[in-house]
């Protein structure tokens, strides 16, 4: 997959030359058919990019608001795959997945209580009601903060 970006459409029109170029150079194709040429917004790895900002694709959103209560080890790390791809909308997502996480270890035995589920209902609903993300505009000033949590 190839994304390009540009500032102006002329700056595009050049960068994609360049780009086609440098491809066709090296014998590699690009199938007509798969690009799209200057839009706005694109569908990416799952996710929605535009305009400064990323959010997930609304079909990730609905695969997990579909998504069935686990019902053995095998269920709960398909629902942390997809969980963990979307992780970056999710906040405090270690600590809220952290029950779900355990049982994905192979020392720790299978059991589904109030625990568990309640997770699972809370990663579900973070995942659901995700904010979208913006670039961070680097004129301002920043602010970091740090956990050294257990989880």
């Amino acid at each position: 997959d190839i994304l390009i970006y540009s500032p102006t459409e002329i700056q595009h029109r050049e960068d994609v030359h360049r780009v086609l170029t440098r491809l066709q150079q090296h014998r590699l194709i690009v199938q007509a058919s798969k690009c799209q040429f200057g839009v706005r917004e694109v569908k990416y790895l799952g996710q929605i990019l535009a305009g400064g900002m990323r959010r997930p694709d609304p079909e990730q959103i609905e695969a997990v608001q579909c998504w069935k209560e686990p019902t053995n080890v095998k269920e709960v790390r398909a629902f942390m795959g997809v969980a963990n791809f979307l992780r970056p909308f999710v906040p405090h997502f270690a600590h809220v997945a952290a029950p779900l996480h355990a049982l994905t270890k192979k020392q720790h035995p299978w059991k589904w209580q109030e625990e568990e589920q309640q997770a699972f209902d809370k990663m579900k609903q973070a995942i659901c009601s995700t904010a979208t993300l913006y670039l961070v505009d680097p004129t301002l000033p920043f602010i970091v903060q740090t956990d050294a949590s257990d989880i």
